[in-house]
């Protein structure tokens, strides 16, 4: 699938700050341009849009866009669910963490991935 990866943000799309993605029938995902600490707060896939190589898509433009900037390294806190996709992406497990969201104990991982 190929997509087209931009920055604009009409007022039907992604909050500022957010990589909106589309495959020409509508909205694949949203992702992180990247802050000057290499922090990728958030990365979404639509469900009918995953396993496609969306994810690796957008995350390949964050580093690239990372590394353009100078950026060192870029870190995530990353569920459980996708630890296994950014592992294969060249991140490590720098923490397990225990966050707590409305009253709900949740587990997420601290992940880290050197750029140079």
């Amino acid at each position: 699938m190929a997509l087209q990866v931009g920055r604009h943000n009409p007022p039907h799309a992604s909050p500022p700050g957010l990589l909106p993605a589309q495959d020409g029938r509508g909205k694949a995902a949203d992702g992180p341009l990247g802050g000057p600490d290499g922090y990728v707060d958030m990365m979404f896939v639509s469900p009918r849009h995953q396993r496609r190589g969306v994810a690796r898509q957008l995350l390949a433009h964050v580093e690239a866009h990372a590394r353009s900037e100078g950026i060192p390294a870029l870190s995530a806190d990353v569920s459980i669910t996708a630890r296994p996709f950014f592992e294969r992406h060249g991140f490590t497990v720098e923490a397990e963490q225990h966050p707590v969201k409305a009253g709900v104990e949740l587990t997420n991982d601290k992940m880290r991935r050197e750029l140079r």
